[in-house]
This record gives structure tokens, sequence and C-alpha cells, in this order.
């Protein structure tokens, strides 16, 4: 019995472009390390769809179904919840993967109806990944696919959006592979091709206890003529060129996806004057490449010194299911039936009050509270949305002021009401009058006072 674990991220772009971050199921053959995970709870719409398989080491046509599932509402501004569940679905490994390997798994759905500022159908092309590590298989072990993708779009406005199913890759490359000085005659590549003239030397037998340097699987080419030249095509994101150091031997040029005519990318020495020899040595490694299709030469630069092949070493880094591998598998749905998923505007709810009333008279308080927004699952796989248009965006949190024009309520900011005012005009009034009646008096008093 095999366990599937589940973990899930998720990030948002917003210029011009989504970024859907997919889950991932460990399944046979898978290590324990394997990312993934699976959509939010609530999928409403399911729709079962055959799906015709083609491509890598099938052999021919497979028939998978796919259920893919989609949320039957959604608010706008959430997330639409997209899940592919494949059922029964695994194939033969075509090499041996000594160190492990990796594999993604795609899915597409086309998105539209909701995503263009002027409402009309644009299309998105949504892919989300599932990424998952292999163990060590043998060329003809059976790998199982993971059962399960998901992944998510935003709901921008309100409306129907239309899920239509797209297709669903597997690609598988090993994370790191030796190929020998003589893995010469393989079936396909990579393997090592010389130039036949002049002609290279092949020493085995060399990892023995009167031999003290170790080669990989112990035996060498070499090639003390000038202009001698070796190669390997390979797919990967890195190469190394295993040698040796000597007192005999002397420089070599290294040359990456050469052309006519083109430089070489470096020269390395392998000559040591003093001492013996050493092996393996790694002279040269690529450093990080885009993934695909490479070659790699090596050409001896001194004539009467040796240049010598004991190994090249590809990498591959984890796949993102944007790399197309040689053996790649294609399913194609054999529908074109679409899931509708409603969005619908948020209710509006009034916040619950918190705090303490102080008086039971005048007015209330205005209610005060906490906006809390639920955390979004994390997704362990990437994968790009990009819309025909730049999507809209509205606002999460709509404030509603309180009083103010077209509301019905008058402002309340403490000042005196209209009847105090009146009161306080009448007795200033009435005060002027009195005091100018007692100034009166006072100056008759004060002319009787003159006049005796």
């Amino acid at each position: 019995m095999f366990r599937w674990g589940t973990g899930l991220r998720r990030t948002v772009v917003t210029s011009g472009a989504f970024v859907i971050m997919a889950g991932a199921l460990a399944g046979p053959a898978f290590s324990e390390d394997a990312e993934g995970g699976l959509g939010e709870s609530g999928l409403g719409a399911v729709e079962n769809y055959p799906y015709r398989c083609t491509g890598g080491s099938l052999g021919g046509e497979k028939q998978i179904g796919v259920a893919i599932s989609v949320p039957g509402a959604v608010s706008v501004g959430g997330a639409i919840n997209i899940r592919w569940t494949l059922t029964d679905f695994s194939f033969v490994s075509p090499d041996e993967l000594p160190s492990g390997g990796h594999l993604a798994l795609a899915g597409t759905v086309g998105a539209k109806g909701l995503w263009d500022e002027q409402g009309q159908n644009a299309d998105l092309a949504l892919t989300s990944v599932t990424k998952a590590g292999l163990k060590p298989v043998k060329a003809g072990d059976a790998i199982g696919v993971p059962t399960s993708i998901s992944g998510s779009v935003t709901a921008p406005r309100e409306g129907t959006a239309e899920i239509t199913p797209g297709s669903i890759t597997v690609d598988v490359a090993p994370s790191e592979i030796m190929v020998n000085d003589n893995d010469i005659h393989s079936s396909h590549p990579p393997f090592v091709e010389y130039k036949e003239t002049p002609p290279w030397e092949y020493l085995s037998g060399r990892n023995t206890p009167s031999e003290p340097p170790k080669n990989h699987k112990g035996d060498v080419h070499r090639n003390a003529a000038q202009g001698a030249e070796a190669s390997l095509t390979f797919w990967g994101t890195g190469v190394e060129f295993v040698s040796e150091k000597a007192p005999d031997m002397g420089e070599a040029e290294i040359y990456l996806d050469p052309r006519p005519d083109s430089p070489p990318v470096m020269k390395v020495n392998a000559n040591v004057p003093d001492g013996g020899r050493q092996s393996p040595v790694t002279l040269w490694s690529s450093g990080p490449l885009k993934y695909g299709k490479h070659v790699v030469k090596i050409r001896n630069v001194a004539d009467g010194k040796y240049a010598v092949l004991d190994a090249f070493k590809v990498l591959t880094a984890p796949l993102t299911g944007q790399e197309v591998t040689p053996g790649r598998i294609t399913c194609v749905p054999l529908s074109t039936k679409t899931l509708k998923v409603k969005v619908e505007k948020t209710s509006s709810t009034s916040p619950t009050p918190t705090g303490t009333q102080t008086s039971s008279t005048g007015p209330s308080p205005s209610p005060t509270g906490t906006v809390t927004s639920t955390p979004k699952p994390t997704l362990t796989v990437t994968a790009t949305v990009t819309p025909t248009r730049p999507t809209p965006t509205a606002p999460q949190v709509v404030v509603t002021p309180t009083g103010g024009a077209q509301t019905g309520q008058a402002p309340d900011d403490g000042r005196p009401s209209g009847t105090g005012l009146i009161g306080a005009g009448t007795a200033m009034v009435l005060g002027s009058a009195f005091g100018g009646v007692a100034l009166k008096r006072r100056r008759a008093a004060h002319a009787r006072g003159r006049a005796r």
C-alpha cells in the first residue's frame, strides 16, 4: 500500500497574469518528499471525461478516465478551485533511473466568460502542475502517475465562468546519470561519439589493487593526437566532463552546443608535471542550462599529450511542467463539454459591535471590530495563466460613511442647538437695554451735582 501526501501553496500576481500553484500527490515509486496538495472544499460540478494517451513508453494508445471538478458557485474575488482526478494510470520506465528522477504531471483547462474588462469571453489557458520525486527504478519498471492535480484562479466579477478540459502531459527525467566513456553502442541517446581519425585508445581493467587510480566502471578512452575529438548529445540542464590529471596529459578545449567555427567555451589543463595520476577529476562543469537537447564536445590541443575521457555526468533540475522531455506522454480529452461556475456578489452583513456603551441615552457608539481573512491553502507546484487582457480588480472592503448626504441621518458634531442660540441672543439684547438706562441715570445725577 502506498500513501498519498498532500500540501498546497498559492501565489497571485496582479499585473497581467495569474500564477497558479498546483497540488501534487506521491504514488507508486515516488519518494516521500514528493510535493503535493488538493484544492479547497466545496467542489460542486463534476464531469467525467475520457482521455486518450499516446507517446513515451506506452507502446500505442491508452484510454483513461479523468474527473474534473469545480465549485458550483463562488463569491466575486473568490477562488475557482479546479481538480483533475485520474483513474488507474501508469506506464513503464524506458530507462534506468539510478539516482531517482523527476516527474511532472500537468493538466490544462480553458476558462472564459469573466476575464475581460469589457465583459467579453476572453480565454485563459490555465495550467496546473504536479511534481513528484521518483525512487530509483530500472528500465521496464512500472511508474504510477499521481492521481490528482489541483489549481485555482480568481473570479474577478459577477457572472458565469466556463471551464473546458484541455490536455494532460506526463514528463519524466533522471536527476543525474553517468554516461560512461564506453557507452558508444546504446540504442538511444545519450551515448558518446568519437571522431574516427585519429583513433582513440580504449583502456579497461583499471580499478584493480595494483592500479590506485579509480575510474568510472574501470575504463577510459585516451588520445595523444592533436585535434582528436569526442562528443556527447544529451537532454538535461547541465553536464560535467570527468577525466584525470597526470604528467602525460595536456590541454583540451571544451565546446558547448557548437556551431561551425564557434570558439571553445573553456580550455582545461590536465597536466601535472610533478606528481602521480589523479582520478576521477571533474575538469569542467557547464553550470545551469535551459532544459533541452545539448551537445558537449572535447578536443585535444597538444600533440603528444593525452586527452582522457572517463565519463560525462548529465544533470537535470526538477521539472516544472514547461519542459518537453523526449519520453513525454500526452493525453487529450475526447469530450469538450464545459463546466459552469456561478460567480455571485458577496452578501452584505452588519458587523457585530464590540466594546462597552457608557450611557443609556444619546447616540450609540459606532461599532468596531476586526476583519479577518481566511488564509489560502499553499500549493507545491507552479504554473502560469496569461489572460488576453489585464484582469480588473475590485476593492475587498467597502467603507460606508456615517451621516452626511443621502443617508437620512443628521450630523452630530457636539455644537449648541438652535434654541440655545436664540435664548443667548435675547439675553444679550436685554442686557444692552438695561445697561443704557443705568448709564442715563448716572449722567443726570452728575449734572445736578455740578449745578449746585
